[in-house]
């Protein structure tokens, strides 16, 4: 079965686009074509086709936190929801059961602060320092290898490998020594 193409179909930014995207007649035919080979691939393509990130961080699958405190929009009692397990009736998904679904909802949900390439921006946080501060960092690291009783040689190539690892991503200062020093060493001694 041939389904027309989803790559037309622009997430929606709010609520009230939501609500038109859902009305538009063929939405289940166009969702059904963003299956994947699996179910939780195949949900969190179907949530970024009517969601924006910024959209879809509104939502949790029951509306509710922890302490039972209404704090977003419930997702499973949105029509956003049935349209997807009407989409996915569709897919070779179409016989797994409702908690399976529910779960690949709440999975993604739970992943939505990592979408449009966010994920990167919390792991690598860029941080700007003065080069003073890159300078007593490279000191810092100096103490800290002479500490270690190894040899003047073996210090020396562990600086220059940490200078050579900064300097090759661009980094504005060196890593923290307690990150690199014990790599290097054991990259120096392999």
């Amino acid at each position: 079965m041939q389904f027309p193409s989803c790559l037309n179909l622009r997430p929606a930014k709010n609520l009230e686009e939501l609500e038109k995207l859902i009305n538009s007649g063929d939405l289940v035919e166009r969702l059904a074509g963003a299956e994947k080979p699996s179910l939780q691939s195949t949900v969190r393509g179907m949530m970024k086709l009517l969601l924006t990130r910024e959209l879809a961080l509104r939502f949790s699958f029951t509306g509710m936190d922890s302490r039972r405190q209404t704090t977003k929009e419930s997702f499973k009692s949105h029509a956003a929801y049935e349209m997807i397990i009407a989409a996915l009736k569709l897919t070779k998904h179409f016989l797994v059961k409702r908690a399976d679904v529910n779960r690949a909802v709440m999975n993604a949900l739970k992943n939505v602060p990592d979408w449009e390439g966010f994920r990167d921006h919390r792991i690598r946080k860029p941080t700007a320092t003065p080069k003073s501060s890159a300078a007593s960092t490279s000191i810092d690291i100096k103490n800290d290898v002479e500490a270690s009783g190894y040899s003047d040689d073996l210090i020396a190539e562990t600086l220059k490998t940490i200078r050579t690892f900064t300097q090759e991503r661009n980094m504005s200062q060196s890593p923290p020594a307690s990150d690199v020093i014990g790599d290097a060493i054991r990259a120096l001694n392999a």
